[in-house]
């Protein structure tokens, strides 16, 4: 962890997150038990939290957020955003929570809740499922059962059977291996759930969803789930306000002033410690050789790269004063490297957004006065021993109009997705892609007499900063021309692939094949063939778009840095082939990156504390296996994030793989 990065305290609003209500503890004297409205219109019980949620297409699951506070009527609004475009349909919706107990039926067992929840779709929504989820730990159900309708079904939780139920019920009660009533689940009128096994994906817990609906939704149509709840092992419940809590500074909070900045030759200043040398460059170029990184000046001594990302603004600092503190800092931090990143925008416009009233506005030609302060950053670094890298492409398309792309949409492209896969597929975007890096790249720095493309302090360089083709599931790609045409023609070249896929000779196959829209599907049915041929479609793409930037950046730029790319999250095991064309392997993994309730990158948000030693390889696991043997590996991103409880570990974990 980054010591420096830890926020002063001044005040914060905490949205309470379902993972931490988990672990309200039962009533051991039979008193009630809290049951909490928490953010997001969920519902935390003793044991469990129940929160409304949908799975796109690839099965990215999205909540909620609002419903903190009720109305005279006591409903509590909230939203599910199905993505980040403008025009995504949203869903509206409200719930009410009443303790079954004060109510007029009778029929309601005592100390029960009795819980709404209804929504409505702005417009038709492609989703797969909609619901209202809840999950119990393994070890309170591991080992019991699931009395549905009376039917009782085994939950081993052993990880060979995803699926334990999926159909219509009426009242569900969930039994502990000890026989203790966990929750017992009474539906207004039958309603289809799910009961799944997480351990079939590492997760020990046992998942319940109970369904507004399976499949696409109706625009402007309300669904509803009612349903009355219990946790009789825990006692009766009894309702609470579930208000939103704010930390202020008082008897038990207290604002924490620090100095960050290291005093030269104190006992935190590293710059004689660790390995450090300046100006960066000093030893000649940066080059892979075998599974590690040497200087062309001190071959077979290999070298290792350390360091912190900078986002935004944070790359044009003010003045040459504030570059020379900074990179001193971070040489006495123990750092060697500093990663530009985020850089874009802020380089080509001084708001970072496009000016509105400018229609000759080139979103590939950097500021001068940004590019100017940009310039001094970059000096400060060299001298202090601080060497850079960066990507080729990060956020800019945040100033890239569609219609400057040819492309009949209003607007820029604010997902930055969606430049990311074009430049794959849509020669517009890749010519707006070698526009700029040409432009930055072989800007000449004054202070250095060297542009980046020539600067032996840049250590790598990536092409496209999490830009894996299948990021974003099925449904993006078809969104975007040239994708499917690109699909088809592929298909036609590989008839015995498609054959493959559909189980047949291949004479009769009928095509094209769509975009499939589970992308991680596996396993030997048709949505696994189907995923798997994609997979391959999508690897030779990326394989093309990296050796196409790679002879621009070598032949017309003439930059030696090593390059690499595919750092991010959609990695099927056919993405080592175009990995093995890279000149090192890049990877990104968080421990508890947050989760936006709302709109993405804006707060509320929440984490989920979980435990990153419990069996997930200290938050690596995701990354590990994506080496290979014989080139450098790094890690360009990685964070143990905060609030989180584990944040601490962070450095020391990471380091220790490392």
């Amino acid at each position: 962890m980054n010591p420096h990065a830890f926020p002063r305290f001044v005040s914060a609003v905490l949205c309470i997150a379902a993972t931490a209500q988990a672990e309200t503890t039962p009533s051991p004297d039979g008193t009630a038990a809290p049951a909490t409205p928490i953010f997001g219109a969920g519902l935390s019980l003793p044991g469990t939290t129940f929160s409304p949620g949908i799975a796109l297409p690839g099965w990215t699951f999205k909540g909620s957020a609002g419903g903190m506070d009720a109305d005279a009527d006591g409903w509590r609004a909230f939203r599910i955003r199905t993505g980040s475009r403008d025009g995504d349909p949203i869903i509206d919706g409200r719930a009410l929570f009443t303790d079954s107990s004060r109510g007029s039926d009778p029929s309601e067992p005592s100390g029960s809740v009795r819980a709404e929840w209804r929504l409505v779709p702005s417009s038709d929504a492609n989703l797969l499922e909609t619901f209202v989820g809840f999950e119990i730990a393994g070890p309170a159900i591991a080992g019991g059962s699931a009395l549905v309708d009376g039917k009782s079904i085994p939950i081993a939780l052993d990880g060979k059977t995803s699926h334990l139920y999926r159909g219509p019920v009426t009242n569900l009660l969930l039994i502990g291996p000890d026989g203790s009533e966990l929750v017992r689940l009474a539906l207004d009128r039958p309603t289809r759930i799910l009961l799944q096994d997480g351990a079939h994906w590492g997760a020990f817990h046992l998942t319940i969803r109970v369904f507004f609906a399976e499949g696409p939704l109706t625009g402007n149509r309300e669904y509803a789930i009612g349903a009355t709840i219990s946790t009789p092992a825990a006692g009766p419940l009894e309702l609470t306000p579930g208000e939103a809590v704010t930390i202020k500074a008082g008897p038990d909070w207290i604002p924490l002033q620090y100095n960050p900045w290291i005093e030269p030759g104190s006992a935190l200043d590293f710059t004689q410690v660790l390995p450090h040398h300046a100006p960066a460059g000093k030893f000649g170029r940066v080059v892979a050789v075998g599974d590690h990184f040497e200087f062309t000046g001190l071959p077979g001594v290999p070298q290792r790269f350390y360091g912190v990302n900078i986002c935004g603004n944070a790359n044009v600092p003010s003045s040459r004063e504030a570059c020379d503190r900074f990179a001193a800092q971070l040489s006495r931090v123990g750092y060697n490297t500093l990663r530009i990143h985020h850089h874009e925008r802020d380089l080509v416009s001084k708001t970072g957004t496009r000016p509105d009233a400018d229609a000759d506005f080139d979103d590939t030609v950097p500021d001068p006065e940004r590019i100017a302060l940009f310039d001094n950053l970059v000096a400060a670094c060299i001298e202090h021993g601080i060497y850079l890298t960066t990507d080729l492409f990060v956020s800019r398309s945040h100033l890239t109009t569609w219609r400057s792309l040819g492309i009949d949409r209003d607007g820029v492209i604010s997902n930055t997705g969606d430049f990311k896969i074009l430049c794959s597929f849509w020669e517009p975007a890749y010519s707006n892609l070698l526009a700029w890096s040409r432009n930055f790249l072989t800007h000449v720095n004054p202070h250095t007499g060297r542009s980046l493309a020539e600067e032996p302090a840049l250590c790598t360089l990536a092409l496209i900063n999490e830009g894996n083709l299948g990021n974003w599931g099925g449904g993006f790609l078809r969104s975007l021309p040239g994708v499917q045409d690109a699909w088809e023609k592929w298909q036609a070249d590989h008839p015995d692939i498609v054959a493959a896929v559909l189980g047949g000779s291949g004479d009769e196959a009928p095509r094209p094949l769509p975009i499939p829209d589970d992308l991680k599907a596996t396993g030997d049915t048709p949505a696994g063939r189907h995923a798997g041929a994609f997979a391959i479609f999508l690897a030779e793409r990326e394989t093309m778009l990296a050796n196409r930037l790679r002879a621009f950046v070598r032949d017309e730029l003439h930059c030696a840095a090593p390059l690499s790319n595919l750092s991010s999250w959609y990695d099927p095991v056919q993405y080592q082939l175009p990995r093995s064309h890279l000149d090192y392997v890049d990877g990104h993994f968080y421990v508890d990156h947050p989760v936006f309730l709302d709109k993405a990158w804006s707060l509320p948000s929440r984490c989920g504390n979980a435990n990153p030693m419990a069996g997930q390889a200290a938050g690596a696991k995701s990354v590990e296996w994506r080496r290979l043997m014989d080139k450098p590996f790094c890690l360009t991103e990685w964070n143990y994030s905060g609030p989180g409880r584990f944040r601490g570990v962070g450095g020391i974990a990471t380091g220790a793989l490392g």
